[in-house]
């Protein structure tokens, strides 16, 4: 198996899957206990494209079954990834991160070892189920003015991948299903004027990942 540490951090990278036996070999070593593509710490080099390959690989779990092989994926700038299949089908696949501004300056201060524990002023605070739907509707809104830039990449179909970020316990049997139920309709959140839309959006939470529907 190649060495997919360095993989997809440029643009330009690109690793063709000839069949879904060499994209599930391949999505085994990334999902390992060791993986190569966990992301290093925020204060250790973490880059965008780090983060951008970490979620890319749920969505290439997702869709191993529906591929039609070979595909080519390649590192691109503006979407993250473009992916191609046998038939010239195209898909442009965007990551973004979501959740509350405070957590994230709270991880980086941990790395740093500068945040206050004996202080409970110093951890931002449990997260609600409203938040995160109104953050997750916010990604989407961003991105899709994003995709309508010029200089974007023209695909047949776009997808969005949302890493939930939280500090609150969303880690319990059902807490996924009680973001999701409380999400509006996809169709109707991803209603507007703008010429291109997301067709999908994935949706990943403390390891598992699932379709806004």
């Amino acid at each position: 198996m190649m060495n997919a540490e360095a993989l997809f951090l440029e643009d330009g990278d690109t690793l063709v899957f000839e069949d879904g036996a060499h994209l599930a070999a391949f999505l085994d070593q990334v999902f390992s206990d060791n993986s190569p593509w966990i992301p290093p710490g925020r204060n250790n080099g973490r880059t965008a494209a780090h983060r951008e390959r970490y979620c890319l690989r749920y969505f290439l779990t997702h869709e191993a079954a529906h591929f039609t092989y070979p595909i080519t994926v390649q590192k691109t700038e503006r979407p993250d990834f473009i992916i191609t299949d046998r038939t010239g089908l195209c898909i442009g696949v965007e990551h973004t991160d979501a959740g509350p501004e405070a957590y994230q300056r709270w991880l980086s201060q941990t790395e740093n070892h500068e945040a206050d524990f004996s202080n409970p002023d110093g951890f931002p605070g449990d997260w609600s189920y409203e938040d995160a739907v109104t953050d997750i509707v916010t990604a989407l809104t961003l991105k899709t003015e994003s995709i309508n830039k010029f200089g974007y990449q023209d695909a047949d179909s776009y997808v969005l991948l949302i890493h939930l970020l939280t500090n609150a316990s969303l880690d319990f049997d059902g807490d996924f299903d009680r973001i999701l139920s409380r999400l509006p309709a996809f169709q109707h959140a991803n209603a507007g004027e703008e010429t291109k839309h997301f067709d999908r959006v994935l949706i990943i939470l403390n390891g598992e990942a699932r379709y806004w529907e």
